[in-house]
């Protein structure tokens, strides 16, 4: 979209946003589950997830105001 930037990253796309209303970070998994995070640094299963390419995140959404 206008005013992000988007690359992969372990093969899941990420994209930046840098114009949002709010902070935080959005994650999106293949289940169709979607988690909000008021902040921006993943926990440990969701980082492992990441990191491992389990395939269980499937976007991620970076909101900075």
């Amino acid at each position: 979209p206008k005013g992000a930037l988007c690359f992969t990253y372990c093969q899941v796309p990420i994209v930046y946003h840098k114009e949002s209303n709010s902070n935080g970070i959005e994650l999106i998994f293949s289940s169709g589950e979607q988690k909000k995070i008021d902040h921006h640094h993943l926990d440990i299963d969701d980082a492992t997830n990441l990191f491992s390419r389990s395939g269980k995140i499937s976007k991620i959404h970076v909101y900075f105001s």
